[in-house]
């Protein structure tokens, strides 16, 4: 029996596309396949925030926020873009009173492409903006000396379209699913290769086969890995800070450090109970275990109340 077929590699492949689905741009509520690249100089520790308007507005869900620190030469920043069509850009120097020099502002493909330059000079100053000149071919950008929301604004006549094709989402899955793929297939042609390996292989599915309880277990634990394996091997987790719930907070990224503010599509999911209801509950179990009790209370409810009641 051989292994490294044609129709073996397709199937190969098809597994790597679906190892590689949670990390598809289209999980996102807005899939930023492009990015907006800019180059920046800041003389002081602070934050800048990118907002896009596709029709609706400038508002915080469609917005980016990435921090800065003060250097003199210049830091490349990425902000994510989502697919649409833009009537204009906001870009929001620093939230303190500053100077931010530009030297470069570009939209780029997955690839690394450089799909479109902008010309940042025509940068308009909004609010709390003390200065804006172009210098030498930069953009020097000086905020109010009380500014803490300067703005400058970017208008497109017609407005910049930013496409979504299929190339783009392919560019954007490779690198995850290339690796799963050459795996596969090397393991198909080491079982075609070394016959030991292969009689290993197959002792081994006599002896499950011997044994149908332990086969079934094995096949059960190898499911829910395989069905959960972004949260067992690479970090993932199934209560992502960027939900939609902003909790405690103004707006996005929720966590410190972060600079992702972008949204997953829950898919009309009750995200609302596991944030405010499951995550709760499994540290009040935690403690109540580390107390050596079991967790039948919730003491933190109406002066204690059943689990089983919640």
């Amino acid at each position: 029996m051989r292994f490294f077929t044609l129709p073996a590699l397709l199937a190969a492949a098809l597994v790597s596309a679906v190892v590689a689905l949670p990390f598809f741009a289209g999980a996102n509520l807005k899939p930023a396949l492009y990015t907006l690249e800019a180059e920046l100089t800041s003389s002081v520790a602070g934050n800048v925030q990118f907002y896009y308007d596709d029709g609706n507005g400038f508002s915080e869900p469609a917005s980016v926020r990435v921090p800065v620190a003060p250097g003199t030469t210049p830091t490349r920043y990425r902000f994510p873009l989502p697919p649409g069509n833009y009537r204009a850009f906001r870009l929001d120097p620093l939230d303190r009173a500053g100077m931010l020099i530009l030297s470069a502002l570009r939209v780029v493909t997955p690839s690394g492409r450089v799909w479109r330059k902008l010309p940042f000079s025509e940068l308009q100053a909004d609010h709390q903006i003390a200065s804006l000149q172009m210098v030498e071919g930069v953009l020097e950008i000086v905020t109010a000396p009380q500014g803490d929301d300067p703005q400058t604004t970017l208008t497109f006549t017609p407005p910049l379209i930013v496409p979504a094709r299929l190339r783009d989402h392919a560019w954007h899955l490779l690198p995850r699913a290339l690796p799963v793929f050459l795996a596969l297939a090397a393991l198909l042609l080491a079982l075609d290769r070394i016959p030991r390996l292969r009689s290993r292989c197959r002792s081994a599915a006599v002896a499950l086969g011997a044994r149908p309880g332990r086969a079934i277990g094995l096949v059960a634990l190898l499911a829910t890995v395989f069905s959960a394996y972004p949260v067992v091997f690479l970090g993932k987790s199934y209560v992502s800070p960027n939900l939609g719930t902003i909790l405690l907070y103004e707006n996005y990224p929720t966590l410190p450090g972060s600079t992702d503010a972008t949204m997953t599509d829950v898919k009309l999911s009750d995200i609302g109970a596991v944030m405010w209801q499951h995550v709760p509950f499994s540290m009040i179990q935690h403690r109540a275990l580390r107390q050596g009790e079991l967790p039948l209370w919730n003491r933190y409810n109406a002066a204690e109340v059943t689990k089983l009641a919640e």
